[in-house]
């Protein structure tokens, strides 16, 4: 989830002592985007809560050509669409088959 304090972060905008936890982590991720950025991608996403710009997003991320999740809203179903979104699932199920034709098919007729 990412917010200006957390780009503050990111770009090594804060003293030391400030958000150290988040330092450290987008320490580690700028770490793996610039190892592998593709495989970086592939495994981080930057999520927008409401209300939240790509602005927000550390420079180093792309924020402007890498992938992001934009939340809406912040609820049950948003939560459920991010989490289906994440773990690759349909957001919906395909219904069954149909019967296939009982009789012959009419003739199409030239």
């Amino acid at each position: 989830m990412v917010s200006p304090q957390y780009r503050a972060a990111g770009e090594a905008e804060l003293p030391p002592d400030v958000r150290r936890g988040a330092q450290w982590e987008t320490s580690y991720l700028r770490n793996q985007v610039y190892t592998d950025a593709a495989a970086a991608r592939a495994r981080v996403l930057p999520v927008l809560l409401p209300g939240r710009v790509v602005d927000d997003i550390p420079i180093w991320m792309n924020p402007v050509a890498a992938t992001h999740y934009q939340l809406v809203d912040f609820n049950r179903p948003a939560a459920e669409k991010l989490l289906r979104y994440l773990t690759g699932q349909a957001g919906y199920r395909e219904p069954p088959l149909g019967p296939w034709w009982t009789s012959a098919p009419p003739a199409c007729s030239t």
